[in-house]
């Protein structure tokens, strides 16, 4: 595996196209959007669990 092919296969890349550029912008904004979400989720409390909770319905 050549070098090249690491950088590609870790979403670096060398094209600077405009449909590039577009693509990983659209991936930042992606990723902004999903932390923000994240930041205001709130926590779940675990839930008290019985036996009869951990076995398969059958």
């Amino acid at each position: 595996m050549n070098q090249d092919d690491k950088n590609t296969s870790r979403g670096i890349s060398r094209d600077m196209s405009p449909e590039a550029i577009s693509r990983r912008l659209k991936i930042v904004s992606d990723l902004r959007i999903l932390s923000l979400k994240l930041g205001r989720a709130k926590k779940l409390r675990p839930e008290a669990t019985s036996p009869r909770q951990s076995e398969p319905a059958e």
